[in-house]
C-alpha cells in the first residue's frame, strides 16, 4: 500500500513515524532485538516522546532469518494466522559489537548499524541483497478525522441499513470535495428510523 505522495509528503489523513535510530540493541542466542525509535536520540529527556518500535530479527531455519515488528504487542489474538514449522535445534552465530550488531544464518548475513541514522542490510554470499535507511520501516496510523469519516461510511453499509442503499451511494458520490486552497469538505449523513440527516464538516 501506498501512503507517500511524492518522497517528502505523506498522503493526506495518515500520520507515518519512521525508525531513525537504533536506539537500544539486544541479542539472545536465537535472536537480536532492536528498540528502534522515531526520531535521533541525542539525551535522556528525549525518551519521554515519540513512537518507539520494537524490531526482532531471529532465524529457525538455514538461510532463512524472519523479522517481527511490534508497536504496542498487547494480548489481542488477531486473525487470520498459520503455524511456522521452525526448526528448534537450528542456532545461528549472533556477534554484538560496537558498532553494528550481525546475524549469520548459513550464507545470508544481516547486519545492523548502530549509529545515530537507521541502517539494516542483508546479504548472500557476500552480495548484497536488500536493506533499509531513513523512511523504510514505520508505524502508520489514520489521523482521528479520516478514522471518523471511514467509520460513518462502513456503519452506512451495516445489512440492517441497507434500504438506505440511495443515501449510501448519495454519499459515496458526494465524497470528499477538495478544494486547492488545502480546504476539504466531507459530506455525510446520520441514519436514523428510517430518516437521513445530512450535513458538511471542513477539515484542513
Amino acid at each position: 500500500m501506498k501512503f507517500s505522495d511524492g518522497f517528502w509528503l505523506n498522503q493526506r489523513g495518515y500520520e507515518v513515524d519512521y525508525a531513525v535510530q537504533a536506539y537500544a540493541v539486544t541479542t539472545t542466542e536465537h535472536a537480536i532485538t532492536v528498540l528502534a525509535t522515531s526520531q535521533t536520540i541525542y539525551n535522556r529527556a528525549m525518551t519521554l516522546g515519540g513512537v518507539t518500535l520494537e524490531i526482532t530479527y531471529s532465524s529457525t531455519q538455514e538461510n532463512v532469518i524472519r523479522v517481527s515488528i511490534r508497536h504496542f504487542k498487547g494480548t489481542l489474538q488477531n486473525e487470520p494466522k498459520f503455524e511456522l514449522h521452525a526448526d528448534q535445534g537450528y542456532t545461528p552465530k549472533i556477534t554484538n559489537e560496537k558498532d553494528y550488531a550481525e546475524l549469520v544464518s548459513g550464507d545470508t548475513v544481516l547486519r545492523i548499524g548502530k549509529g545515530q541514522s537507521w541502517d539494516v542490510s542483508f546479504s548472500y554470499k557476500g552480495k548484497r541483497l536488500t536493506g533499509g535507511a531513513w523512511r523504510s520501516t514505520s508505524y502508520i496510523q489514520e489521523n482521528q478525522f479520516r478514522a471518523e469519516n471511514r467509520s460513518l461510511v462502513q456503519r452506512a453499509f451495516q445489512p440492517d441499513l441497507f434500504f438506505h442503499k440511495k443515501i449510501v451511494l448519495a454519499a459515496i458520490q458526494g465524497g470528499i470535495l477538495d478544494r486547492r486552497d488545502g480546504t476539504c469538505f466531507f459530506l455525510f449523513f446520520f441514519l436514523k428510523s428510517g430518516t437521513a440527516d445530512a450535513g458538511a464538516r471542513a477539515g484542513g
